[in-house]
C-alpha cells in the first residue's frame, strides 16, 4: 500500500511533536537542575557566615543567617512542590 502525502505528513508532525516535548523536559529538568545547586550553593555560603557569627558572638548576623537558612530551605520546598 503507497504512502500518500498526508499520512507522512501527519507522521512527521507526530514525531516532531514528542521530541519537542521531551527536549522541553529535558530543559527544564537541567534547569531546575542548575537552580537547586545555586540555591545549597547559597545555604553553604550562609551556614558559614553564621558560624563564624556564633563563633565571634555576633548574635545578630547569626541570626540573619539562620533567617536566610530558613529562607532557602522554604524556597527549596517550593520549587519541589511541598
Amino acid at each position: 500500500m503507497p504512502l500518500n502525502s498526508s499520512s507522512i505528513e501527519r507522521h512527521k508532525n507526530n514525531h516532531l511533536r514528542k521530541l519537542l516535548k521531551e527536549s522541553l523536559k529535558k530543559r527544564e529538568l537541567t534547569r531546575a537542575e542548575k537552580l537547586y545547586d545555586e540555591i545549597e550553593n547559597l545555604k553553604r555560603d550562609a551556614a558559614r557566615i553564621k558560624r563564624k557569627a556564633e563563633i565571634k558572638g555576633d548574635n545578630r548576623t547569626a541570626l540573619a543567617g539562620i533567617r536566610e537558612l530558613t529562607r532557602m530551605i522554604e524556597l527549596v520546598g517550593k520549587l519541589q512542590g511541598d
